[in-house]
């Protein structure tokens, strides 16, 4: 959350890493990050393995990346929260 980043004087790149970083956990195929950008919207990281073309799931959100590795900016709604759970979901 926005004010999580206020309380520790952090930026949004301070956390760009956490993504590769989870998926590089032995046994994890995908890995997704969500990071509130203050301004109604999210930023996403997808990192994957296994053939999870996660290129594709950004570019439902407008987004975009290479197979492996992609990301898209979407409105913070609850539904778009629970969309992506469930694209993240049918491909594991």
């Amino acid at each position: 959350k926005q004010t999580d980043f206020k309380r520790v004087n952090g930026i949004l790149s301070d956390v760009d890493g956490v993504a590769d970083d989870l998926r590089s956990i032995d046994g994890v195929k995908l890995a997704a990050l969500m990071r509130e950008c203050g301004d109604g919207t999210c930023r996403v990281s997808l990192r994957s393995e296994a053939g999870i073309n996660v290129a594709k799931i950004a570019q439902t959100f407008g987004g975009g990346g290479h197979f492996n590795s992609a990301g898209c900016h979407m409105k913070n709604t609850v539904a778009n929260r629970n969309k992506l759970i469930r694209i993240l979901c049918s491909v594991v």
